[in-house]
């Protein structure tokens, strides 16, 4: 599966997300703050979360130039990629037939999205990844077990998958519901609030940040007509 995943791996570089994220992964690895250095005022980057940036500055700060820094990180999400089939694979396993499970996991590994993300710098599969590991915490550490010590290590784990997800890709607020959703209906109000507190603890002050540099969050294009020209205003009821 790697070596699929491998053959995947280029030097180039595309116009796309692969370049957005490089150039706010370079501009934190070179101390410029959270800017996009593509432009000559370097505006501060309120859109995109600064989760994956994040993990890609170290490798761009140890490999000292972008160039070189390609292959170790397109190696990074290959890495990822393997680690989401793995997740996949764990979360299916109770669910389906033993027959099925490697058969659908196998599915999932082959499939083009994931075979062409593997070979991006991207968020994408890092945000997978995340998301699967949350959703294993969930079913493993939270709703299925009891010990105390281990029930309160996964509401920790939680919190982290949880914030991790939100902070990589914005969409993953939605583990954070199902998360909330599952421990409420299971009438575990107090877990789910030790969950959601520890959430905004990690994940507000990049919400805090951006409104103070003069932005508006990401989830304001929830509610735009077209997020392509907020021009147009708020989407109303007829709208929806």
């Amino acid at each position: 599966m790697g070596l699929l995943y491998a053959l995947c791996l280029s030097s180039h570089v595309g116009a796309g997300d692969d370049n957005q994220y490089l150039l706010l992964g370079q501009a934190l690895a070179t101390g410029q703050g959270y800017r996009v250095i593509a432009f000559p005022d370097a505006p501060v980057e309120k859109t995109i979360p600064p989760g994956y940036p994040m993990v890609l500055a170290p490798v761009l700060f140890a490999m000292g130039d972008v160039e070189r820094s390609i292959i170790p990180l397109r190696v990074l999400t290959i890495i990822l990629a393997v680690g989401f089939v793995w997740a996949a694979l764990k979360w299916l396993q109770p669910r389906i037939a033993a027959g099925s499970t490697l058969f659908i996991a196998l599915l999932i590994a082959v499939s083009p999205y994931v075979v062409e993300a593997a070979g991006l710098i991207t968020a994408d599969i890092g945000y997978a990844f995340v998301s699967l590991l949350g959703l294993l915490v969930l079913d493993r550490r939270l709703l299925n077990d009891d010990a105390k010590p281990r029930r309160m290590t996964g509401l920790a784990l939680a919190v982290v998958m949880c914030a991790a997800a939100y902070l990589v890709r914005t969409v993953g607020i939605a583990l954070l519901l199902a998360t909330l959703a599952s421990l409420a209906l299971r009438r575990q109000y107090r877990s789910a609030g030790l969950v959601g507190l520890g959430f905004l603890v990690l994940a507000l002050p990049w919400n805090v940040w951006i409104l103070a540099e003069g932005g508006e969050t990401y989830l304001h294009q929830l509610w735009l007509k077209d997020v392509d020209f907020p021009a147009f205003g708020r989407a109303g009821g007829p709208d929806i």
